[in-house]
């Protein structure tokens, strides 16, 4: 026969006790991994992304603003990288629901690309608008832009960005899988739009004899 006297309470009991929620009652949620400060790792402010039943992933940030981030994804056994995106946008359209969930409209993913276009004017962004130049015209496209961007939408430093594509290294463009046809084609055609864009600047400041 043993004696069974009251049971010590346990430590999550006692922490429990001495935080002032009782037992029986769920405590007040603290604050998502998500929500908490980012650990420090290999020289970037990184964090560890989980969900149940996979591998903590390690999250690295390489560029960081108020409205957008790019995030480097590793696993940790494999030891292979991701990049990943985030943005914060204003959608002029309803998201599209698919078979993969919830992606912007069209109108609103080349919208973001000509931003990305007149903001940095990088050989990706030159490409990933030539692929919707077929579908909008020139004052379209401006348009779409227009509508995200972040402060004004200068005509003339879109012109820049095209004209800028000249400048461009082969390389750059070939390693996107551009060959020698695709990347004259695609200075063609930034050219034509700079030119064009030109020509209604040009219009605008010619006065009118009435």
């Amino acid at each position: 026969c043993t004696r069974r006297g009251r049971r010590r309470p346990s430590g999550a009991y006692r922490r429990l006790r001495s935080s002032g929620t009782r037992p029986g009652r769920p405590a007040q949620p603290g604050p998502r991994r998500s929500d908490r400060e980012p650990r420090s790792y290999g020289g970037h402010r990184c964090c560890r992304a989980r969900r149940p039943g996979a591998t903590r992933m390690q999250v690295s940030a390489l560029e960081t603003d108020p409205l957008s981030a790019r995030l480097i994804v590793t696993d940790p056994v494999s030891h292979e990288k991701c990049e990943v995106d985030i943005l914060k946008e204003a959608l002029w359209r309803p998201p599209v629901h698919t078979e993969h969930g919830l992606v912007l409209s069209l109108e609103d993913v080349v919208g973001t690309k000509v931003r990305a276009l007149f903001d940095r004017g990088l050989a990706r962004d030159l490409i990933d608008v030539q692929a919707a130049a077929n579908r909008w015209s020139h004052i379209e496209l401006e348009e779409l832009g227009r509508r995200h961007a972040r402060d004004s939408f200068d005509l003339s430093e879109l012109q820049a960005r095209l004209m800028g594509a000249d400048w461009i290294d082969d390389t750059e463009l070939a390693a996107y899988g551009l060959d020698v046809q695709a990347i004259t084609g695609l200075r063609q055609w930034a050219q034509a739009w700079a030119t064009d864009i030109g020509e209604r600047l040009q219009e605008l400041e010619t006065p009118h004899e009435g």
